[in-house]
């Protein structure tokens, strides 16, 4: 992930992981050009945050990630749904 500012490696983890039709490798080519869109630093399960990246194929994919104990947790994986995004990296405001 970009801004990465420290050279410890990082282990990713699997965990209940649901993902919509998009193969690890997807996963793996998003994450590698990521950019975090949005943090959550004070969620009960620990910090987390929801990265965007894109495949080399040019899919929009979001990653919901936490971290804990040094290790990478990916929650979940899905594509931005223009209905709920404007763009894959601003969500859009609902009144």
């Amino acid at each position: 992930m970009e801004g990465a500012k420290d050279t410890k490696k990082r282990f990713i983890y699997f965990n209940n992981i649901r993902i919509r039709g998009i193969d690890p490798l997807e996963v793996k080519e998003a994450l590698l050009v990521s950019e975090i869109i949005e943090d959550y630093p004070d969620d009960k399960r620990g910090q987390s945050f929801l990265v965007y990246g894109k495949t080399r194929v040019g899919r929009d994919i979001h990653v919901l990630c936490g971290m804990a104990y040094d290790i990478l947790w990916i929650i979940t994986v899905y594509e931005p749904d223009p209905a709920e995004w404007v763009n894959p990296k601003t969500r859009r405001i609902v009144k």
